[in-house]
C-alpha cells in the first residue's frame, strides 16, 4: 500500500514499466513492450501497452471493455 507521501498527496498514480519483458529484449527477443496504468485511489482504471514489432496498441478502462488498435476485444469461451 502506498502512502500520501508516495503519491505526493495525489489520488492518482502512474504505474509505467517501460520495457515490459526485460529478459527478452536482453535476449533480443521481440516479446518486449513499454506498459503504462493508471490508478485512481488505488484501483487501476486505465492500462496501454503497446507493442512496437507488431505495430499492436492494447487499450483496457476499468467497466470499459479492451481494445486492440482501436477495435473491441473479448477473453475467448471456454468449455
Amino acid at each position: 500500500m502506498l502512502s500520501d507521501s508516495d503519491t505526493g498527496g495525489s489520488d492518482f498514480l502512474w504505474i509505467v514499466d517501460p520495457i515490459d519483458g526485460t529478459t527478452n529484449f536482453v535476449h533480443g527477443m521481440p516479446l518486449c513492450m513499454p506498459s503504462v496504468a493508471v490508478a485512481y485511489k488505488g484501483e487501476v482504471v486505465v492500462g496501454v501497452i503497446f507493442d512496437p514489432h507488431r505495430d499492436e496498441l492494447f487499450t483496457a478502462t476499468k467497466g470499459g471493455g479492451a481494445q486492440m488498435n482501436g477495435k473491441d476485444i473479448r477473453v475467448g469461451h471456454q468449455d
